[in-house]
């Protein structure tokens, strides 16, 4: 069967994309929340639409009838002096990735590779944190082996729980530390743990939760995309406009005596709660609420139909004190193969490749 490609280089090629492309997210059984146009196109529109240096180079694969098989979120910035190519989002994405159809990986990710070097307008290729479990890390090792100059490493692990583990999760929810200080933060009044996925309740606590960020991570030299950055602001307002109504963003709340205590942001990935984001109230440190809330969501999920929890990308310590395994990611890195002129991606030609 023939398969070709082209590339959606525009916000209206993303939207037009819309619907067959959370089509083929539902049908990979690699695909990660990260993969999906909502995510996609919210940090394309809070942080890159309109700014000099960004292009789209978003790789749609079809077969002979039509139907996208496989997709490739991808971009072109401008980096050190440099484009360089990389996976659409980064670096606020935990896993980056490639969707595709059982049965069209090696052909489709062959032509996605042949169709990104002949249209060009790229000097470095730079595609992190990919699951080393997915078929698409597989592709990245082919490409260091047949490329000299490529390299591909070890990139960030992720700490992860499985919540069917009866003996891992009996010992994450009862540490005497946290059941202790759950006693305490009791002792200063009612305690309420919610979770939240409508719209209208992530755009009203929202702030709350940005400010209790700001108040936990403001100043100090190890935050890492803290909400001082407007982008980083940008985007989660964006976020809850775009996946909201799908319930796919979840908004942990933890009171104490009616006070927020803290906050985790997540998101719901089929089976699986992908941990983005947490916060808590400095004020209350000595109790642990952060830890304390974690325990209570543990407690939650696994009759709320979670078999995963995965606290994603951050070398937290708390984080390995709760986890029962890891996902390793990986990066390759390189130079443009040599042969190939530079070309804009949006003023380029459509193009269309055929594999037999």
């Amino acid at each position: 069967m023939k398969i070709t490609l082209s590339f959606a280089t525009s916000p209206a090629d993303l939207d037009a994309l819309g619907d067959e492309w959370e089509e083929l997210a539902d049908r990979c059984p690699h695909a990660r929340f990260f993969q999906r146009p909502g995510w996609c196109r919210a940090w394309w529109r809070a942080v890159a639409e309109g700014r000099p240096g960004y292009e789209l180079a978003v790789a749609a694969v079809r077969d002979r009838p039509g139907v996208l098989v496989a997709l490739a979120p991808l971009m072109v910035r401008d980096a050190d002096g440099r484009r360089e190519l990389c996976f659409l989002a980064d670096p606020y994405t935990d896993y980056h990735d490639v969707l595709c159809l059982p049965g069209h990986m090696d052909s489709a990710l062959e032509l996605v590779w042949r169709g990104l070097r002949e249209r060009g307008g790229w000097d470095t290729c730079a595609l992190r944190e990919v699951p080393m479990a997915s078929p698409t890390a597989d592709w990245l090792a082919g490409i260091a082996r047949t490329v000299p100059v490529a390299e591909l490493r070890r990139a960030s692990t992720c700490p992860t729980l499985d919540l069917r583990d009866e003996v891992a999760y009996r010992r994450a929810v009862s540490k005497y530390e946290y059941r202790s200080k759950a006693r305490k933060l009791a002792s200063i009044g009612p305690v309420e743990c919610t979770h939240l996925s409508e719209p209208a309740e992530l755009r009203r606590y929202f702030p709350e939760f940005r400010q209790m960020h700001l108040d936990q991570w403001q100043g100090r030299p190890d935050a890492v995309g803290s909400f001082d950055d407007e982008d980083v602001t940008a985007f989660f307002v964006r976020l809850i406009d775009e996946v909201g109504s799908s319930g796919g963003a979840v908004l942990t709340r933890f009171c104490v005596d009616g006070r927020p205590a803290a906050y985790y942001w997540g998101f719901r990935d089929r089976d699986c709660y992908r941990a983005y984001r947490t916060a808590y109230d400095v004020s209350l440190s000595r109790y642990s609420p952060g830890a304390v809330m974690l325990r209570h969501m543990l407690l939650d999920f696994p009759g709320s139909g979670y078999r995963t929890f995965d606290f994603m990308r951050g070398g937290y310590g708390y984080k390995s004190r709760f986890a029962s395994g890891t996902n390793q990611n990986v990066s390759l890195e390189l130079p443009r193969p040599a042969g190939g002129r530079r070309q804009s991606l949006t003023s380029a030609p459509a193009t269309a490749v055929e594999h037999p």
